[in-house]
């Protein structure tokens, strides 16, 4: 617009029509460029028409010329000095992106303005075909600025540009630089000055002096050899020699005036490519074909930069060849064919030692270079000379010729200034999301984070023209999201989180705001925008709203013993299925939704048969400090238990954003796809939680075994044994298989672990432990045990009794239970062995009654059930007492201890009580008696003698021939 104002009034003959078009236009701009001096200027539309016919600069400002409508900053370094070559790649396609403007962009528009943004730079070219110092496709609307600098840095130029729908421009008319002969016509006079030389002169006119394209041509003379026409970069390079034409000898000049920068100098480089079929040599500048570009003062040589005079044929070769001792001819290397260069051995070397690059059908491009700084502050001519000898044939192109060169780098384009708009709404997206319906995705607490910020259109296109000249400013909120709120009314957060935005006439209505960090967790927001540049002024809410989450959960334990979960002695303990609490700590204030339990992730210390329930809920989080807490949780098993990774989780309180997928549904603290997870947990495993204990042990009664035959046990006999199982539970009557190895804490081989208790024992009488220990092993839980045990004799006289016997185990931690009988009563009987006087002849064996009894209750009976109790043969000294035999004549004891022995039953046990006890006959002449005295168990003595205290073993007198009669009777039997 401002373009064609301009143009207008350029014409006298049209003013009128001119006023009233530039009335109409200035009439908003001037208002907007001057509200701050409070419209103090009414007729500021009537000062504007006047202003614009002498130069609008009210509109404009510094602007290099009205008809370009886009320009970018060029940044000079602050190294760089006055002529200095600077150069910068440029991708216009993407500046008139960041822009908003589609167009084709226009190939004539650049244009280089010094640091007054009023002139042109004098020497500046753009060319289309090299970028980042590589050919580049035309065409493709990017490509290399380079101008002679005029200001010392640090600097500012501006680079202008257009698109063809502006109107096209006319080609560049300031002098290029056309180092890299992208300039001047392609096949053009011959020899041929580029744009930018100064001159360009050849000794014959069958020499090639010009620039060239791209080719494969046809070498004269060589029919049957091309050579490689290829530029260094670009489209072009410039050719000196004898190459479409026979060699006749002679030489080819190329000049170019230089002014060398006075300081910061840099250095001097071009790119050659030498082809054909002759040798030079170091040195050696009048017999052999070579190419020397050098820096001149007059005549005299201020730098050699390529030739022989700087003897490095190996790192800068200036002939196809390297001439050597061996003889050249028409027919060897060096001379006659076309072979490039000759890398052999012996007469095929003619390389000077160069590496593969240069083999036999390579033709490389060699970059040759020189230091600038002895020649610093000179104005110098820059030679490229070609030298020949007859019908040697050779020929260069050079290309890439630069120096002194300094990178700038692009600021941030801007469009001429264009009528503001006022925008109908804005709205709040994320990056690269639609205007309209773009979304704003979830955020971490403490992770900075960004949004556009875009002024609308009534129809909720992109307010483009927002800003025109002066940037505007347009407060940012982030508020309440809560449903059937107007924008407006929305409650600000407190503490406020804002910021000012500052939109300039190149955001094109579209800006990212300043990143922001949030302490606090929020459930649901939206972002305000507020353009108070007119009144009343605009606010805008973003159609989306979005969730600020924590980004972890830490979970903790009321129980915690030991955080490695390894020691099973450790304190302090609680009972499985006693109730205890978990605390989730989200670590952010405004948290204030309820964590999940995920069972799944529930893990058992090492070495646990399996892993318990935890069950439990928490409450709701509390939102001043962001944690939530559950005091109802309880675990089913014995030990430690920790949780995996999201073992607690929160899915919920980003509901606002998963909803419409505005987050991932996972637990990711990491942007995938611009997304961070829906979800949160407790980012890393836990510590181990506990130590539990059963809450209870249980006992499901077995069998018992009495100590004497089947059926009964004395009392005071050890013993009678008891087999039962053992079983650890939860508060659920629950098996806790985790009960075993070190976990178990109730000793089974201890018979007092047990506290095994009889209950209605005779008076007197104790129950206790059998010397034989307690057996059993813990196996998940369960121990199968068997414990022997003993009832002492009651104090008086008892008939048979039945007793029960009871445990109640209790372990290390005190896990207990009450008594249970852990099998069937058995009979236990008050029991006596008898002993009997006996009489016979010494003829006979002598029987002597040895029989067990028990006490029925009122007397003593024969014990036919005993079967168990063992009976020894007595013997003199041991349960045999002899006494002095008196004469044979004599009356009195004849028996001696070697004329009589004793026997018992062949088990060497009672049988059904009787202890079959028998003395062998002693013989004729061998009457007389013995005592007996039996040692039998102390569950079987008995107090045969009331004058001393105590028990005493059973004893008797057995006598031989006795009251045997007449010595004529043989046996004497009375009957009655």
């Amino acid at each position: 617009m401002a373009g064609y104002v301009r143009q207008m009034v350029d014409t006298f003959a049209h003013i009128a029509k001119q006023l009233i078009i530039k009335l109409l236009f200035f009439l908003g701009m001037c208002q907007h460029k001057l509200s701050a001096i409070s419209r103090f200027f009414l007729v500021c539309p009537l000062w504007c028409v006047f202003l614009f016919a002498i130069g609008p600069t009210c509109v404009y400002g510094a602007w290099f010329n009205a008809t370009w409508h886009y320009r970018v900053p060029v940044n000079i370094p602050a190294t760089a000095t006055v002529n200095s070559t600077v150069k910068v790649d440029v991708d216009f396609t993407a500046l008139l992106a960041s822009l908003g403007v589609a167009g084709t962009f226009d190939g004539n528009s650049p244009r280089v303005v010094r640091s007054d943004d009023l002139t042109l730079s004098t020497n500046q070219q753009y060319t289309d075909t090299v970028y980042a110092d590589a050919t580049d496709a035309a065409g493709n609307s990017r490509g290399e600025i380079r101008f002679i600098l005029q200001n010392a840095g640090p600097a500012t130029y501006y680079l202008y540009f257009d698109v063809a729908s502006s109107g096209l421009k006319a080609a560049n008319p300031q002098i290029p630089i056309n180092g890299n002969f992208e300039f001047g016509a392609v096949a053009g006079a011959n020899p041929q000055i580029p744009p930018g030389w100064a001159a360009a002169t050849r000794s014959k006119n069958t020499m090639d002096s010009q620039i060239r394209p791209a080719e494969a041509p046809v070498v004269i003379d060589q029919t049957t050899v091309t050579t490689n026409g290829n530029p260094y970069t670009g489209a072009a390079a410039y050719l000196q020699g004898f190459r479409s034409a026979t060699d006749a000898g002679g030489n080819g000049v190329l000049t170019k005036s230089l002014i060398i920068p006075a300081s910061n100098p840099g250095s001097i480089s071009v790119r050659i490519r030498p082809e054909g079929w002759h040798s030079a040599k170091n040195g050696n500048t009048t017999s052999y074909d070579f190419i020397r570009v050098r820096l001149l003062k007059s005549s005299t040589v201020k730098l050699d930069i390529v030739g022989p005079a700087l003897n490095n044929y190996a790192t800068c070769p200036f002939s196809p060849n390297y001439f050597t001792s061996s003889t050249i001819s028409s027919t060897t290397p060096g001379s006659g064919l076309y072979n490039y260069w000759d890398n052999g051995s012996g007469r095929n070397n003619h390389t000077l030692g160069m590496s593969a690059l240069y083999n036999r059908g390579l033709e490389p491009w060699v970059t040759c270079t020189a230091s600038l700084a002895g020649v610093a502050g000179q104005t110098l001519t820059l030679e490229i000379r070609s030298n020949y000898v007859a019908s040697k044939r050779s020929w260069f192109l050079i290309d890439d010729l630069e120096w002194s060169v300094v990178t700038a780098t692009l600021g941030s384009p801007t469009a001429s200034a264009v009528a503001a708009i006022v925008p109908a709404n804005f709205n709040c997206v994320e990056a690269g999301n639609d205007s309209a319906t773009g979304r704003l995705y979830t955020k971490l607490v403490g992770s900075p984070f960004n949004f556009d910020v875009v002024a609308l259109k009534a129809d909720s296109s992109v307010n483009t023209g927002y800003v025109a000249g002066t940037s505007k400013t347009a407060t940012i909120e982030l508020v309440d999201g809560s449903a059937g709120i107007d924008c407006a009314s929305r409650a600000a957060l407190l503490p406020a989180i804002s910021q000012t935005l500052s939109f300039s006439a190149t955001d094109l209505g579209r800006k990212a705001i300043a990143p922001i960090t949030l302490g606090k967790a929020y459930p649901n927001l939206r972002c305000r925008v507020t353009d108070a540049n007119q009144s009343p002024s605009i606010v805008g809410c973003s159609s989306d709203n979005f969730a600020v989450r924590p980004s972890g959960l830490t979970v903790t334990s009321s129980i915690n013993a030991d955080a490695a979960g390894l020691g099973n002695s450790a304190a302090p303990v609680l009972k499985t299925g006693d109730l205890f609490t978990l605390t989730a700590e989200s670590g952010v204030a405004g948290y204030n939704t309820t964590p999940s339990l995920d069972g799944s992730k529930v893990n058992a210390h090492i070495g646990a048969a399996q892993v318990g329930t935890l069950v439990g809920d928490f409450d709701g989080a509390d939102p001043v400090n962001g944690t939530a807490t559950g005091s109802i949780f309880t675990y089913s098993e014995v030990g430690y238990f920790n949780l995996a990774t999201n073992g607690v989780y929160d899915d919920s309180f980003t509901a606002e954003d998963s909803a419409v997928n505005d987050c991932t549904d996972d637990f990711s603290n990491s942007l995938v796809g611009g997304k961070v997870g829906c979800k949160f947990g407790n980012t890393a495993e836990t510590t181990y939680f506990g130590r539990f204990i059963p809450d209870h042990f249980d006992i499901t009664p077995g069998s018992i075994t009495p100590a004497c035959s089947s059926s009964f046990t004395y009392f005071g006999q050890d013993g009678f044994s008891t087999s039962f199982t053992l079983i650890a539970q939860n508060a659920d009557d629950t098996t806790t298989q985790n009960y075993h190895g070190g976990f178990a804490r109730l000793g089974l081989t201890a018979w007092s672990m047990f506290n095994f208790s009889s209950p209605g024992l005779p008076a007197g009488s104790l129950l206790s432990a059998s010397i034989t220990l307690p057996v059993g092993v813990w196996s998940q839980g369960v121990a199968n045990v068997t414990a022997k045990h003993q009832v002492s004799r009651p104090t008086a006289l008892t008939g048979e009794t039945s007793v029960v016997v009871q445990a109640a185990p209790i372990d290390l931690d005190g896990v207990t239970m009450s008594p249970t009988a852990v099998a069937d009563p058995t009979p236990l009987r008050y029991g006596r062995l008898l002993l009997q006087n006996a009489y016979g002849s010494e003829l006979m064996a002598l029987p002597v009654s040895l029989t067990a009894q028990y006490w029925n209750g009122s007397a003593f009976v024969l014990n036919t059930d005993d079967s168990c109790t063992s009976v020894v043969a007595p013997a003199s000294g041991a349960g045999l007492a002899f006494y002095p035999e008196v004469a044979t004549t004599a009356q009195g004891n004849h028996l001696s201890a070697t004329e009589i022995s004793a026997t018992v039953s062949t088990t060497g046990k009672l049988v059904t009580g009787d202890g079959g006890l028998k003395f062998s006959a002693p013989g004729i002449g061998n009457d007389g008696y013995l005592d007996i005295r039996i040692q039998v168990p102390i569950w079987l003595k008995f107090d045969w003698n009331a004058t001393t205290a105590g028990d005493e073993y059973p004893s008797a007198r057995a006598a031989f021939g006795i009251y045997k009669g007449n010595d004529s009777q043989i046996y004497l039997r009375e009957v009655y």
